[in-house]
Formats: C-alpha cells, sequence, structure tokens
C-alpha cells in the first residue's frame, strides 16, 4: 500500500469536502489560512519510504487552491488534453536521458526532457530540439530510486 496516492475505487459522486472558505480573489478557489500542525509518522505503521518521519511542528503560510475535487478519471481526460507530463513521464525521462547521454537531470528539468521525447514522434526526422537542462539531478537520485522500486 503506497501512501497519498489516489485510490483507484474513487467514484465520482463521492462527498465533497471544506477546507477554507471561498475566495474573494479568485473565482472557484478556496482560501486557506495560516495554519499549523504535527506533521509525519514515526510509530509501528510508518512507511520508511515514504520519510514520514520524525514527527515534527509544520507551519503553513495562507493560500488558495481550487476548490473542486478531482477524479482519476478527470485527471487523465485532463493530462490527455493538454499533453501534461506526469511524475511517471519524468522518471522516464530522467531515466533516458541518464541512459543516453549520461547526464543525470534534476526532476524538474526531466519533465521537459519527457515533453520533448514526446514531441519528437510528430517533427521531421533530423530535426535538432534543444532542451535548456537546470539544477541538478544528483540532489534527486535518492527519490528517483525510491520511485522506481
Amino acid at each position: 500500500m503506497r501512501c497519498c496516492a489516489p485510490a483507484r475505487e474513487a467514484t465520482e459522486d463521492r462527498e465533497p469536502f471544506s477546507i477554507g472558505t471561498p475566495s474573494a480573489e479568485h473565482v472557484g478557489f478556496v482560501d486557506v489560512p495560516t495554519c499549523e500542525f504535527r506533521m509525519g509518522n514515526d510509530g509501528p505503521e510508518a512507511n520508511p519510504g515514504d520519510f514520514e518521519g520524525p514527527v515534527r511542528s509544520v507551519r503553513l503560510d495562507a493560500f488558495s487552491i481550487g476548490a473542486t475535487v478531482v477524479t482519476n478519471r478527470e485527471f487523465n481526460r485532463f493530462v490527455t488534453a493538454t499533453g501534461y507530463v506526469t511524475d511517471a513521464e519524468a522518471l522516464e525521462g530522467f531515466q533516458l536521458l541518464a541512459r543516453r547521454e549520461g547526464i543525470l537531470p534534476a526532476l524538474e528539468s526531466a519533465h521537459a526532457i519527457a515533453y520533448t521525447h514526446r514531441l519528437l514522434a510528430d517533427l521531421p526526422a533530423g530535426t535538432i530540439v534543444l532542451v535548456n537542462l537546470s539544477g541538478r539531478g544528483d540532489k534527486d537520485v535518492q527519490s528517483v530510486a525510491e520511485a522506481l522500486r
């Protein structure tokens, strides 16, 4: 069982929940006030791979977030319609660049690599594409290794 991943059995008719008040500035968003809470888990049921521990105090500044619950089905339609690169595809981009060029891209750049790789299928053969890489992938190696297990 993985923490924090949407359940496949989620249905479109689940009850919405409220985390804030309707935003006065952004239609379709709610404002979440500044809050403090305890986060993490270092008990026997904790998943060490999720780096949940130790329990610590967390303070979040106020922010706005979309008020609509999005189902897996809706998210899949969004990905298809917009060309959005998922984290799973970014991991493929990370591996692709590492294997072909010996470069470990930062995960942000790995999203661009995955998107570019997808675009190449629609470009004429011999087209040269330049992708600017930023960040250092060596800082993300542990996260990538955990995600690929």
